[in-house]
């Protein structure tokens, strides 16, 4: 359960996850917020409005945890758990659009200054998606990737795998 209480200490609403206890809130845009909820073996993300009004539930999976959500420059949201990502469609929308193609699973997702978003995974590859979540392209590498750095004001990464040999790559 999740308490939401006014500045003045009175209880505005009580808000109860789709199953288990909600284990994670966050705050986006527009007074929105976000909460997922897990019981171990079931995991849900809902939408609520600054008003605590139900907006939409996102996703449910059975046995799979979200791995990350985040807010995408232009309202929408963007979460991964194991193999693929989904964005939505619109801001206010609960339709979304699977980014499939990771044989394994997503360590991060990261969103560009265009809007393209660029994912990499344990299967040692890196991909770039359209803002619509169309596959671009895709890079492969000889070990799961670890991590990806943006250098500052450019559009080179620093890629670093598993076998912490750094790649320099530009995405154009």
């Amino acid at each position: 359960m999740l308490y939401l209480w006014s500045e003045d200490g009175t209880l505005l609403a009580t808000l109860h996850g789709r199953v288990g206890w909600i284990s994670y809130v966050q705050i986006l845009a527009n007074g929105r917020f976000l909460t997922y909820s897990w019981d171990g073996w079931f995991s849900t993300i809902q939408v609520w409005a600054a008003d605590a009004t139900l907006i939409g539930e996102l996703d449910s999976a059975y046995y799979e945890i979200c791995s990350n959500v985040q807010e995408l420059i232009n309202g929408r949201l963007l979460w991964w758990r194991g193999r693929d990502a989904r964005v939505l469609s619109s801001a206010n929308g609960n339709k979304y659009k699977v980014l499939g193609g990771h044989k394994k699973r997503i360590k991060r997702v990261l969103e560009l200054d265009d809007g393209r978003l660029l994912s990499w995974s344990d299967d040692g590859t890196l991909r770039l998606w359209f803002e619509s979540g169309e596959p671009l392209a895709t890079l492969y590498f000889d070990a799961a990737i670890n991590e990806v750095v943006r250098i500052a004001g450019t559009q080179r990464f620093l890629v670093v795998d598993s076998l912490y040999d750094a790649h320099l790559v530009d995405i154009n």
